[in-house]
């Protein structure tokens, strides 16, 4: 079997699962978010810490896993949603503090090692837990409009499958455009493969992409004006490809190929969503902005 025909079927077996798992119910999205984070947590921590950190990685791997379910099932299934924005603001304040110092100790020290603890839980359950708040939406019950009574919370997958479409259309925009246009390199220390042209690429289409979703009220988002739907997809492009250059950069590094091999011809699951996690941050920039400056 070819490698483009491996990575075909697979690519397609891989995406009906995951759509599949965001557009059943909450529970099927909720088991989808956890096996992600036990195994990027896995593959990332085998890749970036030596065999004498290992107690360290399996300290960080369990207070991951152990965070992400702990909030997940207290949503389900106690009466203490976790969606309120003051409520989660010091964890994200917290986020991007940890995020600044990893990515410093990652460029500025040959051998990085501490901050990798760090941004591993940053880079995975936490975005796991606010694409997991972004799923969530209060309602108060017509009868209660104008009452003191507490939003009622419901699930709806569009935001999030919005979010990873987009950033699979800016994949492809950018393989594309990057192979037939591309000449100038974006970054050619950290990935000789990308270029300005796929960089181009990719945001083009991803904003053609939610243009058309948008125009259909598919993205689960109110009805976005045009400067915003731009503004959002070179938030969601640009945050993609960082994700991009980190992961090169850091197997550049520890000179593999890939983070790990569950998925035939991809290569792991932080193959698959490297530039996801970092798309989870860059919505939530967004968002942030948009209610300052909007």
């Amino acid at each position: 079997m070819s490698n483009l025909l491996q990575r075909t079927i697979t690519g397609l077996i891989f995406g009906i699962v995951v759509i599949g798992a965001i557009v059943f119910n909450e529970y099927s999205f909720a088991i989808l978010l956890l096996v992600i984070c036990v195994l990027g947590l896995k593959e990332f921590y085998k890749l970036s810490l030596s065999e004498a950190n290992k107690k360290y990685s399996i300290i960080a791997l369990v207070f991951g896993i152990a965070i992400t379910t702990i909030f997940i099932s207290a949503d389900i299934f106690l009466d203490h949603p976790f969606y309120n924005l003051t409520d989660s603001f010091f964890m994200v304040v917290l986020t991007f503090g940890f995020v600044s110092f990893s990515v410093l100790d990652i460029f500025l020290n040959k051998n990085p090692k501490a901050g990798q603890v760090l941004l591993g839980l940053v880079l995975i359950p936490f975005s796991l837990i606010l694409l997991w708040k972004f799923s969530h939406y209060g309602y108060i019950n017509c009868m209660d409009i104008g009452k003191d009574v507490k939003p009622q919370y419901t699930y709806t997958y569009q935001l999030p499958l919005t979010l990873l479409v987009l950033t699979w259309a800016n994949d492809v925009g950018a393989y594309f455009s990057g192979k037939f246009l591309g000449k100038r390199k974006l970054f050619e220390r950290i990935s000789p493969n990308k270029t300005w042209a796929g960089f181009y690429g990719g945001s083009i289409l991803t904003i053609v992409l939610l243009f058309l979703l948008n125009e259909r009220n598919l993205t689960g988002l109110d009805n976005l004006s045009s400067v915003s739907i731009i503004l959002l997809s070179i938030t969601i492009s640009t945050f993609a490809t960082f994700g991009d250059l980190y992961q090169s950069y850091t197997k550049r590094i520890y000179g593999v190929k890939d983070s790990g091999s569950i998925l035939p011809g991809h290569g792991g699951i932080w193959d698959r969503f490297d530039g996801f996690f970092f798309v989870i941050y860059g919505y939530f920039f967004f968002q942030f902005t948009s209610a300052l400056f909007f």
